[in-house]
Protein backbone atom coordinates (compact mmCIF):
# COMPACT_ATOMS: atom_id res chain seq x y z
CA UNK A 1 0.00 0.00 0.00
CA UNK A 2 2.78 2.44 0.97
CA UNK A 3 4.73 1.58 -2.19
CA UNK A 4 1.63 2.31 -4.33
CA UNK A 5 1.15 5.71 -2.66
CA UNK A 6 4.82 6.57 -3.28
CA UNK A 7 4.46 5.68 -6.98
CA UNK A 8 1.27 7.74 -7.24
CA UNK A 9 2.94 10.79 -5.65
CA UNK A 10 5.99 10.38 -7.89
CA UNK A 11 3.90 10.41 -11.08
CA UNK A 12 1.86 13.39 -9.84
CA UNK A 13 5.04 15.31 -9.16
CA UNK A 14 6.51 14.28 -12.53
CA UNK A 15 3.52 15.43 -14.59
CA UNK A 16 3.17 18.67 -12.65
CA UNK A 17 6.84 19.40 -13.27
CA UNK A 18 6.41 18.60 -16.95
CA UNK A 19 3.41 20.92 -17.18
CA UNK A 20 5.36 23.74 -15.55
CA UNK A 21 8.28 23.24 -17.90
CA UNK A 22 6.00 23.27 -20.91
CA UNK A 23 4.31 26.45 -19.71
CA UNK A 24 7.63 28.19 -19.10
CA UNK A 25 9.03 27.27 -22.50
CA UNK A 26 6.08 28.57 -24.52
CA UNK A 27 7.33 30.92 -27.23
CA UNK A 28 5.88 34.36 -27.84
CA UNK A 29 4.03 35.20 -31.04
CA UNK A 30 6.98 37.27 -32.21
CA UNK A 31 9.60 34.59 -31.55
CA UNK A 32 7.47 32.02 -33.37
CA UNK A 33 7.02 34.42 -36.30
CA UNK A 34 10.78 34.90 -36.59
CA UNK A 35 11.49 31.16 -36.35
CA UNK A 36 8.85 30.14 -38.92
CA UNK A 37 9.96 32.87 -41.34
CA UNK A 38 13.56 31.70 -41.05
CA UNK A 39 12.40 28.18 -41.96
CA UNK A 40 10.30 29.47 -44.86
CA UNK A 41 13.13 31.58 -46.29
CA UNK A 42 15.86 29.03 -45.60
CA UNK A 43 17.83 31.62 -43.65
CA UNK A 44 19.09 31.76 -40.08
CA UNK A 45 19.44 35.20 -38.55
CA UNK A 46 22.40 35.45 -36.23
CA UNK A 47 21.32 36.11 -32.66
CA UNK A 48 21.96 39.72 -31.67
CA UNK A 49 24.78 40.68 -29.34
CA UNK A 50 24.82 43.53 -26.83
CA UNK A 51 21.05 43.95 -27.02
CA UNK A 52 20.52 45.37 -23.52
CA UNK A 53 19.97 49.15 -23.63
CA UNK A 54 23.04 51.35 -23.24
CA UNK A 55 24.27 51.23 -19.65
CA UNK A 56 22.74 53.65 -17.20
CA UNK A 57 25.22 56.47 -16.48
CA UNK A 58 26.95 56.43 -13.11
CA UNK A 59 26.22 60.09 -12.42
CA UNK A 60 22.76 61.50 -13.07
CA UNK A 61 22.87 64.75 -11.13
CA UNK A 62 25.57 67.40 -11.41
CA UNK A 63 28.11 67.27 -8.62
CA UNK A 64 26.98 70.39 -6.78
CA UNK A 65 26.86 70.93 -3.04
CA UNK A 66 23.74 72.12 -1.31
CA UNK A 67 23.93 75.51 0.39
CA UNK A 68 24.76 75.38 4.09
CA UNK A 69 22.95 77.42 6.73
CA UNK A 70 24.00 77.34 10.35
CA UNK A 71 21.71 77.72 13.34
CA UNK A 72 23.60 77.62 16.65
CA UNK A 73 22.41 76.03 19.87
CA UNK A 74 20.87 79.22 21.26
CA UNK A 75 18.97 79.79 18.01
CA UNK A 76 17.85 76.16 18.07
CA UNK A 77 16.53 76.50 21.64
CA UNK A 78 14.72 79.72 20.68
CA UNK A 79 12.78 77.70 18.08
CA UNK A 80 10.93 75.82 20.81
CA UNK A 81 7.52 77.34 19.96
CA UNK A 82 7.93 76.01 16.38
CA UNK A 83 7.54 72.55 14.89
CA UNK A 84 10.57 73.55 12.82
CA UNK A 85 12.77 72.63 15.78
CA UNK A 86 11.91 68.94 15.36
CA UNK A 87 12.70 69.03 11.62
CA UNK A 88 16.12 70.58 12.25
CA UNK A 89 16.80 68.05 15.02
CA UNK A 90 15.97 65.15 12.68
CA UNK A 91 18.22 66.52 9.94
CA UNK A 92 21.18 67.01 12.30
CA UNK A 93 20.83 63.64 14.03
CA UNK A 94 23.17 60.71 13.30
CA UNK A 95 20.44 59.04 11.22
CA UNK A 96 19.62 62.28 9.44
CA UNK A 97 23.19 62.67 8.22
CA UNK A 98 23.19 59.22 6.57
CA UNK A 99 19.56 59.33 5.40
CA UNK A 100 18.52 58.35 1.87
CA UNK A 101 18.17 61.20 -0.61
CA UNK A 102 14.39 60.73 -0.56
CA UNK A 103 14.39 61.22 3.23
CA UNK A 104 16.51 64.35 2.85
CA UNK A 105 14.02 65.71 0.32
CA UNK A 106 11.13 65.02 2.69
CA UNK A 107 12.96 66.84 5.48
CA UNK A 108 13.57 69.88 3.24
CA UNK A 109 9.92 69.96 2.19
CA UNK A 110 8.76 69.82 5.82
CA UNK A 111 11.18 72.65 6.63
CA UNK A 112 9.84 74.84 3.80
CA UNK A 113 6.26 74.00 4.71
CA UNK A 114 6.69 74.93 8.39
CA UNK A 115 9.12 77.85 8.07
CA UNK A 116 6.52 80.56 7.46
CA UNK A 117 4.41 79.35 10.39
CA UNK A 118 7.53 79.58 12.57
CA UNK A 119 8.26 83.13 11.41
CA UNK A 120 4.73 84.12 12.45
CA UNK A 121 5.16 82.52 15.90
CA UNK A 122 8.49 84.12 16.77
CA UNK A 123 8.32 87.39 18.73
CA UNK A 124 9.74 90.87 17.98
CA UNK A 125 12.91 90.06 19.96
CA UNK A 126 13.82 87.26 17.53
CA UNK A 127 14.61 89.41 14.49
CA UNK A 128 18.10 87.93 14.01
CA UNK A 129 16.72 84.39 14.14
CA UNK A 130 13.97 85.35 11.70
CA UNK A 131 16.62 86.60 9.25
CA UNK A 132 18.46 83.27 9.51
CA UNK A 133 15.24 81.36 8.80
CA UNK A 134 14.46 83.61 5.80
CA UNK A 135 17.98 83.04 4.51
CA UNK A 136 17.52 79.27 4.94
CA UNK A 137 14.23 79.39 3.03
CA UNK A 138 15.85 81.15 0.05
CA UNK A 139 18.80 78.74 -0.03
CA UNK A 140 16.61 75.63 0.26
CA UNK A 141 14.32 76.90 -2.52
CA UNK A 142 17.38 77.45 -4.71
CA UNK A 143 18.67 73.94 -3.94
CA UNK A 144 15.28 72.25 -4.43
CA UNK A 145 15.83 71.11 -8.08
CA UNK A 146 19.08 69.47 -6.98
CA UNK A 147 17.45 67.83 -3.96
CA UNK A 148 14.49 66.53 -6.02
CA UNK A 149 16.76 65.19 -8.78
CA UNK A 150 18.95 63.28 -6.29
CA UNK A 151 15.89 61.73 -4.64
CA UNK A 152 14.15 60.78 -7.90
CA UNK A 153 16.09 60.50 -11.17
CA UNK A 154 19.36 59.85 -9.36
CA UNK A 155 17.90 57.61 -6.65
CA UNK A 156 18.24 53.81 -6.35
CA UNK A 157 14.63 53.21 -7.42
CA UNK A 158 15.09 54.90 -10.81
CA UNK A 159 18.42 53.14 -11.36
CA UNK A 160 16.80 49.79 -10.65
CA UNK A 161 13.89 50.59 -12.98
CA UNK A 162 16.32 51.28 -15.86
CA UNK A 163 18.33 48.09 -15.37
CA UNK A 164 16.39 45.32 -13.61
CA UNK A 165 14.78 42.30 -15.23
CA UNK A 166 11.30 41.70 -13.83
CA UNK A 167 10.85 38.39 -15.64
CA UNK A 168 7.93 39.16 -17.90
CA UNK A 169 6.31 41.62 -20.26
CA UNK A 170 3.16 43.33 -18.99
CA UNK A 171 1.59 46.76 -19.18
CA UNK A 172 2.48 48.40 -15.88
CA UNK A 173 -0.20 50.98 -15.09
CA UNK A 174 0.97 51.16 -11.45
CA UNK A 175 4.47 52.21 -12.50
CA UNK A 176 3.10 54.88 -14.84
CA UNK A 177 0.83 56.26 -12.10
CA UNK A 178 3.77 56.33 -9.68
CA UNK A 179 5.87 58.29 -12.19
CA UNK A 180 2.95 60.63 -12.81
CA UNK A 181 2.64 61.25 -9.06
CA UNK A 182 6.37 62.01 -8.69
CA UNK A 183 6.34 64.33 -11.70
CA UNK A 184 3.25 66.28 -10.59
CA UNK A 185 4.47 66.56 -7.01
CA UNK A 186 7.83 67.85 -8.25
CA UNK A 187 6.01 70.53 -10.24
CA UNK A 188 4.10 71.56 -7.10
CA UNK A 189 7.24 71.69 -4.96
CA UNK A 190 9.08 73.86 -7.48
CA UNK A 191 6.06 76.18 -7.59
CA UNK A 192 6.13 76.60 -3.79
CA UNK A 193 3.46 74.06 -2.78
CA UNK A 194 5.32 71.88 -0.26
CA UNK A 195 2.57 69.68 1.16
CA UNK A 196 3.37 65.97 1.37
CA UNK A 197 1.46 63.02 2.82
CA UNK A 198 3.29 60.53 5.05
CA UNK A 199 5.10 57.80 3.06
CA UNK A 200 3.51 58.92 -0.24
CA UNK A 201 6.79 59.76 -1.94
CA UNK A 202 8.64 56.66 -0.80
CA UNK A 203 5.69 54.37 -1.56
CA UNK A 204 5.59 55.63 -5.15
CA UNK A 205 9.36 55.42 -5.53
CA UNK A 206 9.20 51.82 -4.27
CA UNK A 207 6.73 50.89 -7.04
CA UNK A 208 9.38 51.79 -9.64
CA UNK A 209 11.74 49.05 -8.41
CA UNK A 210 9.55 46.41 -10.07
CA UNK A 211 8.57 48.49 -13.12
CA UNK A 212 9.31 46.73 -16.45
CA UNK A 213 10.82 49.70 -18.31
CA UNK A 214 14.11 47.84 -18.93
CA UNK A 215 12.08 44.87 -20.28
CA UNK A 216 10.21 47.19 -22.64
CA UNK A 217 13.47 48.61 -24.00
CA UNK A 218 15.04 45.16 -24.42
CA UNK A 219 11.95 43.93 -26.26
CA UNK A 220 11.97 46.94 -28.60
CA UNK A 221 15.66 46.40 -29.38
CA UNK A 222 15.01 42.70 -30.17
CA UNK A 223 12.03 43.52 -32.38
CA UNK A 224 13.97 46.26 -34.18
CA UNK A 225 16.89 43.92 -34.84
CA UNK A 226 14.87 40.99 -36.20
CA UNK A 227 12.32 42.98 -38.19
CA UNK A 228 15.07 44.89 -40.01
CA UNK A 229 16.72 41.61 -41.02
CA UNK A 230 13.42 39.96 -42.00
CA UNK A 231 12.31 42.98 -44.03
CA UNK A 232 15.43 42.73 -46.21
CA UNK A 233 15.04 38.95 -46.66
CA UNK A 234 11.35 39.27 -47.62
CA UNK A 235 12.16 42.05 -50.10
CA UNK A 236 14.84 39.91 -51.76
CA UNK A 237 12.55 36.88 -51.99
CA UNK A 238 9.72 39.02 -53.37
CA UNK A 239 12.02 40.38 -56.12
CA UNK A 240 12.77 36.76 -57.08
CA UNK A 241 8.99 36.22 -57.34
CA UNK A 242 9.15 33.73 -54.52
CA UNK A 243 5.87 34.91 -53.02
CA UNK A 244 4.00 36.19 -56.05
CA UNK A 245 4.53 35.11 -59.67
CA UNK A 246 2.59 36.64 -62.54
CA UNK A 247 0.26 38.35 -60.08
CA UNK A 248 -0.68 35.02 -58.46
CA UNK A 249 0.41 34.04 -54.98
CA UNK A 250 2.80 31.08 -54.73
CA UNK A 251 2.73 28.30 -52.11
CA UNK A 252 5.46 30.16 -50.26
CA UNK A 253 3.32 33.32 -50.41
CA UNK A 254 0.36 31.44 -48.94
CA UNK A 255 2.51 30.24 -46.06
CA UNK A 256 3.75 33.80 -45.49
CA UNK A 257 0.17 35.07 -45.40
CA UNK A 258 -0.68 32.43 -42.80
CA UNK A 259 2.34 33.38 -40.69
CA UNK A 260 1.37 37.04 -40.83
CA UNK A 261 -2.17 36.28 -39.73
CA UNK A 262 -1.29 33.69 -37.09
CA UNK A 263 1.78 35.32 -35.53
CA UNK A 264 2.85 38.76 -36.77
CA UNK A 265 -0.59 40.36 -36.37
CA UNK A 266 -0.97 38.86 -32.90
CA UNK A 267 2.57 39.89 -31.92
CA UNK A 268 1.79 43.46 -33.05
CA UNK A 269 -1.30 43.48 -30.84
CA UNK A 270 0.39 41.79 -27.87
CA UNK A 271 4.09 41.88 -26.97
CA UNK A 272 5.13 44.55 -29.50
CA UNK A 273 2.21 46.76 -28.52
CA UNK A 274 2.88 46.29 -24.79
CA UNK A 275 6.55 47.22 -25.17
CA UNK A 276 5.84 50.17 -27.47
CA UNK A 277 2.94 51.62 -25.49
CA UNK A 278 4.52 50.92 -22.11
CA UNK A 279 7.89 52.46 -22.98
CA UNK A 280 6.17 55.44 -24.62
CA UNK A 281 4.16 56.29 -21.49
CA UNK A 282 7.12 55.73 -19.14
CA UNK A 283 9.47 57.83 -21.26
CA UNK A 284 6.91 60.65 -21.54
CA UNK A 285 6.61 60.97 -17.76
CA UNK A 286 10.39 60.80 -17.28
CA UNK A 287 10.94 63.36 -20.04
CA UNK A 288 8.58 65.78 -18.28
CA UNK A 289 10.51 65.29 -15.04
CA UNK A 290 13.79 65.78 -16.93
CA UNK A 291 12.55 69.11 -18.24
CA UNK A 292 11.71 70.31 -14.73
CA UNK A 293 15.20 69.40 -13.47
CA UNK A 294 17.14 69.96 -16.70
CA UNK A 295 19.74 72.39 -15.31
CA UNK A 296 21.03 70.00 -12.64
CA UNK A 297 21.29 66.85 -14.82
CA UNK A 298 24.57 65.60 -16.29
CA UNK A 299 25.20 65.53 -20.04
CA UNK A 300 25.84 61.78 -19.89
CA UNK A 301 22.34 61.21 -18.49
CA UNK A 302 20.76 63.52 -21.09
CA UNK A 303 22.55 61.59 -23.88
CA UNK A 304 21.43 58.28 -22.37
CA UNK A 305 17.79 59.36 -22.25
CA UNK A 306 17.89 60.71 -25.81
CA UNK A 307 19.13 57.27 -26.88
CA UNK A 308 16.13 55.56 -25.27
CA UNK A 309 13.72 57.83 -27.14
CA UNK A 310 15.59 57.05 -30.36
CA UNK A 311 14.99 53.31 -29.83
CA UNK A 312 11.25 53.98 -29.47
CA UNK A 313 11.11 56.17 -32.61
CA UNK A 314 13.08 53.59 -34.60
CA UNK A 315 10.75 50.80 -33.50
CA UNK A 316 7.72 52.59 -34.95
CA UNK A 317 9.57 53.28 -38.21
CA UNK A 318 10.89 49.70 -38.53
CA UNK A 319 7.46 48.19 -37.79
CA UNK A 320 5.90 50.44 -40.45
CA UNK A 321 8.56 49.44 -43.02
CA UNK A 322 8.05 45.73 -42.30
CA UNK A 323 4.28 46.05 -42.68
CA UNK A 324 4.76 47.95 -45.97
CA UNK A 325 6.86 45.07 -47.38
CA UNK A 326 4.16 42.55 -46.45
CA UNK A 327 1.23 44.52 -47.92
CA UNK A 328 1.69 43.71 -51.65
CA UNK A 329 2.12 40.00 -50.86
CA UNK A 330 -0.85 39.81 -48.51
CA UNK A 331 -3.26 42.08 -50.40
CA UNK A 332 -2.18 42.45 -54.06
CA UNK A 333 -1.34 38.88 -55.10
CA UNK A 334 -4.36 36.97 -56.35
CA UNK A 335 -5.12 33.59 -54.90
CA UNK A 336 -4.57 30.67 -57.31
CA UNK A 337 -7.68 29.20 -58.95
CA UNK A 338 -8.31 25.64 -57.80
Amino acid sequence: MIAWVKKFLFFCFFFLSLANLTGCSKKSYFDTYVERLENLLGETIQKPRNLPPSSFPRQIVENQKNSVTSINLLDFLALQPCKLQLIIAQRNSALGKVALESQKLINELFFLNLAQECLDRLGPNDQLLKEKIRESILKKKGDLPLTIARATLGGPEFKEMWSSSVGGLFFDSKGILALNYIRKRSENWLEGIYDLEDHELEDNLSVLRSAPLAEYMRQLLRVNYYLQKLTVLIQEEHRREGFCRGGVVTNKGIILRNLVEAYFTKASLNEINIASRGSSEFLFEIQELNQLLFDVLTESYKDFFTGQFLVLRQSKKILKEHSAVLEPIVFDCESPIS
